[in-house]
Parts: C-alpha cells; sequence; structure tokens
C-alpha cells in the first residue's frame, strides 16, 4: 500500500469516528445560571430562606399565642426595628463589602473606612436610642397601646442590627459568605427558636415577645462576632471624612426611604385606628410579610451582587462584570 493510500485510509476512519462520536452535551441551564451568579448566592439563598421561614414562624406563633389585641403593638415593633436598623445601617453592609472586595486606592483605604464606617454607625446608634428614649411617652400612648418595655425592644434591637450590619459588610467584603450566611440564618433562628420557649412555658404577655425583638440581633451579633474574629485591616492611607459622607449621604436617604416605604404600613395603621380597631396593624402586617416573599429572593443576590461588582470594576474586567449583572436580573426574573 503506497503512503497516499494509506493517508486516505487513515482519513476514512477518521471521518467515520467523528460521525459516530456523541456530540458533547451542552451544560444543564441550572449549570450555566449557577456560573454566572455571584460567588456565595447558593448558601446566602439557602439562609435567607431559613430566615423567611423563621419570620414567618416567629410572626404566625406571637399571632396565635398573644391574641388580636396584643398582637398589634408587637407589629408596631416589628414594623419600627426593621425601619430603622436595615433603614439605617444597611448602607454600612454595602459600602464596608464594597470597600473590602475591591482593590487599588478602595482597598487602600480599607481600613480607614472601617473605623470611620464603626464610629459613625456607633454615633447614629446612640442618636437613635436617646431619640427613642426622649419619645418614649408618645411611642407608649400612641404605638404601643401602654406597653412600655416595647420602647426597651427598640432601643435593644437598634444597637445589635447596627453591630449586624457591619459585621456582614466585612463577611461579604472578604467573601466568607459561609459566614455571612450564618449571619444571616442565625438571626431569624434565635428568634423564632426564643418565641417558641416562651410560648411553650405559657407567656401570654408581649413584652417579654418584644424583647426577643430586641435582644436577637444582639446575641447573634456578638456570638457570631466571636466564632469568626474578622479581621481589621491596617490603615494604610487615611480616607477623608467627606468622601465617606457623601457616599453615605445618598445610600442612607434612599435605605431609609425604602424601609419606611416597605414597613410603615401597620404605624400608620396603628396611629390612625388605635382603640378603635386594635388588630388593624397585626393583620396588615400578615398581609405584607407574604408579599415580601420577592424581596428575600433578590436579597440573596444583592449581598453577593455588589462586592462581586466592586471587584470587577476594581480589575477593569468589563465582560465578568457584564455577566454578573446579566445573571443577576435573570434571578430576579
Amino acid at each position: 500500500m503506497t503512503d497516499e493510500q494509506v493517508a486516505s485510509e487513515v482519513a476514512r476512519e477518521e471521518a467515520a469516528t467523528a460521525l459516530v462520536a456523541p456530540a458533547p452535551s451542552a451544560p444543564p441551564a441550572r449549570s450555566r445560571l449557577a456560573a454566572l451568579l455571584p460567588p456565595g448566592t447558593a448558601a446566602v439563598a439557602a439562609a435567607t430562606a431559613i430566615t423567611g421561614l423563621a419570620v414567618y414562624g416567629f410572626l404566625g406563633l406571637t399571632a396565635r399565642v398573644l391574641g388580636p389585641s396584643q398582637y398589634a403593638p408587637l407589629s408596631v415593633l416589628w414594623s419600627l426595628v426593621f425601619i430603622l436598623g436595615p433603614g439605617l445601617f444597611l448602607p454600612f453592609e454595602q459600602e464596608i463589602g464594597r470597600t473590602f472586595a475591591g482593590a487599588g486606592i478602595d482597598r487602600a483605604h480599607a481600613g480607614s473606612l472601617y473605623r470611620r464606617a464603626i464610629l459613625l454607625a456607633a454615633a447614629l446608634g446612640v442618636l437613635v436610642v436617646v431619640a427613642v428614649a426622649a419619645l418614649e411617652r408618645p411611642l407608649v400612648d400612641h404605638l404601643f397601646a401602654g406597653h412600655g418595655w416595647l420602647v426597651l425592644g427598640v432601643a435593644l434591637a437598634v444597637p445589635g442590627l447596627a453591630g449586624m450590619h457591619l459585621l456582614r459588610g466585612t463577611l461579604a467584603g472578604e467573601a466568607r459568605f459561609g459566614w455571612y450566611s450564618v449571619a444571616i440564618g442565625a438571626e431569624g433562628v434565635v428568634r423564632f427558636a426564643a418565641c417558641a420557649v416562651l410560648a411553650v412555658l405559657g407567656v401570654r404577655a408581649v413584652e417579654q415577645y418584644g424583647l426577643v425583638v430586641g435582644l436577637a440581633p444582639v446575641l447573634t451579633a456578638i456570638v457570631v462576632a466571636l466564632l469568626v474574629r474578622p479581621p481589621v485591616p491596617a490603615v494604610r492611607e487615611r480616607m477623608p471624612w467627606r468622601p465617606l459622607f457623601e457616599a453615605m449621604g445618598y445610600l442612607l436617604v434612599g435605605s431609609l426611604l425604602l424601609q419606611i416605604l416597605i414597613n410603615a404600613g401597620p404605624l400608620a395603621v396603628q396611629l390612625l385606628g388605635g382603640a378603635s380597631q386594635p388588630a388593624a396593624a397585626g393583620t396588615l402586617l400578615a398581609g405584607l410579610a407574604l408579599t415580601r416573599i420577592p424581596l428575600y429572593m433578590f436579597q440573596a443576590v444583592q449581598a453577593a451582587l455588589i462586592p462581586e461588582l466592586a471587584a470587577r470594576t476594581s480589575d477593569s474586567d468589563d465582560a465578568r462584570f457584564r455577566r454578573a449583572v446579566e445573571a443577576a436580573n435573570v434571578r430576579v426574573e
């Protein structure tokens, strides 16, 4: 057999093999989406689902145990806590996570920003607690139906949520989404577990359940911080106060207005209805809880998305930046 015949035979065998060989299958849609989503999204989504279930469990159990008239002031406490907590301190989480995840000048300023964010959050928390104490009598008379201990629940929750958001911002910026997820899920689980214990013990007073709302973020933030021991970045370059105030100012206004829009309904109903409609605020909160399921879904994407976008911007990686945005849009849809 000549060389030309050998080459022709080899070519025919390769062609036959190519015809019978299976074509490479495309990866499943779920795998493609998982590859597009920012790292940590799955863990945060699982923790968010656990938190959502714990929230519904807490609200449902307290409504059943307390009855409509006592559940109404608790629903007002719940709404007020989540206006002040995420409304004022979620921007700190976002800014710390963005700065820690970035590189270059942002990363150089991370240590300075971290310390100044703690000082600013602490000052804001003290200001809110002082304001709550000063407004104790109007709050008790017009919102809490005479239950004075609920004011203490608000005063406890504010510093607890401040610490929780600072901790979560550090963990997100360091891409430690496992511990970030623990911080999210643990708060809801602790709150529901304490509520279940009170219910089993036969506690029927709203004050104790209000203190559970206030103490849950405090205890969770302390325990998770002790377990994680988040690293405190060194101060490489001092960050001026003005850029921080400018960045945080817009975030604070937007975040606070958003939380007011989401959570102010029970407060308005309690103020307008008062003694004539003692159960209306609790009924409204029960309905709102069901409508917030899409917000819980987006929280999982948002927590991982902001550090990812910051890192891609610092790396000038436009392709991965666009993929992350597209994946977030697919996830929300």
